[in-house]
């Protein structure tokens, strides 16, 4: 066995080890908004913010569903589909808490509001970019299969 083949085994154990983690990490996020302590425990949430607990849940399972299958078979396409499945629901979910703004900071600084609304501008520009990334690999992979299989 060569060492290119033994870096490419190490590789993909360690990955299989990195999207587990990724796992538990949105399993431990959809038990804290939907279980204990819940998103009605978060102080700065108003009720509007049960409006959308749909779209953070479908966010939040459908990245745990993308690092489970993606610790099963690590391949580019298959990446690709999770990231842009997942940054597709990102931008729906970033779009309605801009429209929502389900955030009341009381009487703190005003300026928390003003950064809020930056910093989910910047995860819907950050949310587009990956889609369109995304697209481009599968795009790629597509146009890659085809070349392979003889037509162009």
């Amino acid at each position: 066995m060569n060492r290119h083949a033994t870096r490419r085994r190490r590789r993909r154990s360690d990955g299989r080890g990195g999207y587990l983690l990724g796992a538990a990490v949105y399993a431990l996020l959809l038990f804290g908004v939907n279980g204990w302590p819940g998103w009605e425990s978060i102080p700065f949430l108003t009720s509007s913010a049960g409006s959308l607990l749909w779209l953070v849940n479908l966010s939040l399972s459908l990245g745990l569903l993308a690092q489970l299958v993606c610790s099963v078979d690590d391949s580019a396409r298959v990446r690709a589909v999770g990231v842009y499945g997942v940054a597709l629901v990102n931008i729906a979910l970033v779009a309605s808490l801009l429209h929502v703004f389900p955030f009341d900071f009381g009487d703190v600084d005003p300026a928390w509001a003003s950064a809020t609304r930056l910093v989910l501008v910047l995860l819907l520009v950050w949310a587009c970019v990956r889609a369109m990334r995304a697209s481009v690999r599968l795009a790629r992979g597509r146009q890659q299969v085809r070349l392979a299989a003889g037509h162009a």
